[in-house]
């Protein structure tokens, strides 16, 4: 039943709407108490917030808010690109990715793009990494590189919590996302920001390109943009982009590369996830 309901139900339109909802800037009056309330109801630790929650002039600036100095060191080998859970990571085998048990999908259905898919499919490793509502909702660089390019691949904008993730075939690949590439140390990583139903939009710090911003009529009729950078260098935590409101990130590495440290559980921005194994 449900199922059924999320397939007829207008996704994007109704993503797009929330979003610019969650951005509006209400009178000074009304939006203190909405978000005290949403600090309530998920218990979120104010005292690492940069700023006054009075100051905030919309919820949605406070699910990007920025926080103090400290509030996320950075750890040593790769990082932890958002808070979040691990819900899934281990080794890409024949291509393939887990989304959840007995469901997997392809490295070039998520990325699509089969030069970049290659690198990553024989062998590489991933970790999956899911954002909940309380959690900060910026993404930062997992190491310190290069950024080389960027991927919007525009589509829907299905759940991605648990049971969504556990019935939905090929989930990740259907969203509309956004896959940064940076060349480490370590080789190439792929950091994938997944958009989800009421995600209002993914945006990133060294381009003006975001995700679902307009009105997403007619999806299909919307193209794949791929953009290259040069010198556009980046540090280990260091501010990548920003989801409005939560959901997926999604973290590639060629094969040989890293020896993943943490499995299934909670993690924050910058806390340290892999070891490097090689210099490419």
């Amino acid at each position: 039943m449900l199922m059924e309901l999320l397939r007829i139900l207008p996704r994007n339109l109704l993503s797009w709407f929330i979003g610019r909802l969650a951005h509006l800037e209400h009178p000074s009056c009304l939006v203190p108490p909405v978000i005290r309330w949403f600090i309530r109801r998920y218990n979120i630790n104010c005292s690492e917030v940069a700023a006054d929650v009075s100051s905030f002039q919309s919820l949605g600036a406070f699910f990007v808010r920025e926080l103090k100095p400290g509030a996320r060191p950075v750890g040593t080998g790769v990082v932890s690109p958002s808070d979040g859970r691990i819900t899934e990571a281990g080794l890409i085998t024949d291509g393939k990715l887990i989304q959840a048990k007995g469901r997997h999908y392809t490295v070039e259905a998520l990325l699509h793009d089969p030069v970049e898919a290659a690198r990553f499919s024989a062998g590489g490793s991933f970790a999956t990494i899911y954002l909940a509502p309380p959690d900060y909702h910026c993404v930062h660089a997992p190491v310190s590189g290069r950024i080389d390019k960027l991927t919007y691949i525009p589509g829907s904008l299905w759940p991605v919590n648990d049971w969504s993730v556990s019935r939905i075939e090929n989930l990740f690949p259907r969203n509309e996302r956004i896959a940064v590439y940076l060349d480490s140390e370590i080789g190439r990583v792929a950091v994938v920001m997944v958009g989800a139903t009421n995600v209002g939009a993914i945006s990133v710090e060294f381009d003006d390109i975001t995700a679902n911003q307009n009105p997403p009529i007619f999806i299909d009729r919307r193209s794949v943009i791929t953009r290259s950078y040069a010198e556009r260098s980046i540090e280990a935590g260091e501010k990548l982009g920003e989801f409005r409101l939560g959901s997926t990130v999604i973290l590639l590495f060629e094969p040989g590369a890293v020896e993943l440290k943490v499995f299934d559980e909670q993690v924050r921005a910058g806390q340290t996830v892999a070891d490097p194994l090689a210099k490419h």
